[in-house]
């Protein structure tokens, strides 16, 4: 930005050098990896990215695709588990919360959670058999090796997003985390598509804001403060209009819709990351056939967009020109609208049978 720092050399080797010694030094004081859970910054998103993972190290019990039995009755049985209702302690009321499987609840050793002779405990400090999110879980699988009583930790596999519906404590940290990654990967180029509709926008805007931080460069205002910042400012604010809004009609806590429902947001970031990367790759499929045939000793030249041109104009707006690859980028939003929406649904279901247990519990 200002000072270049991702181009100087001295200021980078000092970052690498600090950040080297932060996690030593925190290591020093505390157990366990503090340092890669609260400090490091690329642990968060990752942890808010594994909710969406169609894998999960979990006990029978604790399955995210496991069924709920009836919420009728306050403690139910069902093959060797129980459904208890337990206090979540973001929204300071009852949730069901599936109980421990039989070979769980008997063992005495916790080797999946201390470790023993031969396989380190959980690094990460979890008791796999009473966990239920992927946030604090690396999959190092040490658990699943350690485990004496019939493997009831295992890998499984489940539908992709299904965590997102079944989330035990809703954070709002996390929840900021997602519109942070609208922000920086999705929405970030924001002004640019208001400026195929309203031209000069984007120039007015940034010409704007360059004259409120003048201590800034104009790529710096253009890039940082026009297109992430605000980007994930605005994504934030429609959000939290939204939820107050939703707080007035449901008579619930602000607190509990923004931490609940922003996890449906997240869809649209995984799927405009994973399709919209996809569509760069196969626009320039010629140029990695190429590098792999070279590798073997094959020299042929293969057009990089033979397959299709995803750079061609498709229609014009005015003075600009929609091209494919503008128009398929599109389609991560369509996909993601209705799977964002159904996983609202299910948020929405389960918040109501959640208050349906804790008015049974108060009679």
């Amino acid at each position: 930005m200002v000072t270049n720092f991702w181009y100087n050399p001295f200021l980078s080797a000092l970052w690498i050098v600090s950040v080297i010694a932060v996690a030593i030094g925190v290591s020093l004081i505390y157990k366990g990896r503090i340092f890669c859970r609260y400090l490091y910054p690329i642990t968060a998103p990752l942890a808010v990215i594994a909710r969406t993972s169609p894998l999960e190290v979990r006990s029978k019990a604790m399955a995210t695709n496991l069924p709920y039995t009836s919420l009728n009755s306050k403690i139910q049985s069902k093959k060797g588990f129980t459904l208890l209702p337990v206090i979540n302690t973001s929204t300071s009321k009852p949730t069901i919360s599936r109980g421990l499987d039989s070979e769980c609840k008997y063992c005495k050793t916790r080797d999946c959670y201390k470790g023993n002779k031969e396989t380190e405990g959980c690094p990460w400090g979890q008791h796999p058999a009473a966990m239920m999110g992927n946030s604090a879980c690396s999959m190092c699988m040490k658990c699943t090796h350690s485990c004496p009583y019939g493997e009831p930790v295992r890998l499984l596999l489940r539908k992709p997003f299904s965590e997102l519906a079944n989330i035990f404590r809703p954070d709002c940290f996390e929840v900021f985390i997602v519109f942070s990654l609208l922000g920086l990967y999705s929405f970030y180029n924001w002004s640019t598509i208001v400026d195929v509709f309203y031209i000069g926008f984007h120039d007015n805007l940034v010409l704007a804001t360059y004259s409120i931080f003048p201590f800034l460069t104009a790529d710096a205002v253009e890039e940082y403060m026009v297109g992430y910042f605000a980007a994930i400012g605005i994504g934030l604010g429609l959000y939290s209009f939204a939820s107050v809004v939703s707080s007035r009609l449901s008579r619930m806590r602000f607190k509990i819709n923004f931490s609940n429902f922003g996890y449906a947001y997240l869809t649209i970031f995984v799927l405009h990351f994973l399709l919209t990367y996809s569509i760069v790759y196969l626009g320039n499929l010629g140029q990695y056939i190429n590098i792999a045939l070279s590798k073997i000793g094959i020299n042929l030249y293969i057009p990089p967009n033979f397959l299709v041109d995803y750079t061609q104009p498709v229609f014009g707006i005015g003075n600009s020109e929609v091209s494919y690859e503008s128009l398929l980028k599109g389609i991560p939003i369509c996909l993601a609208i209705p799977i964002g929406g159904y996983i609202s649904y299910r948020i929405a279901k389960k918040m109501t049978k959640t208050n349906s247990v804790y008015r049974s519990l108060m009679v």
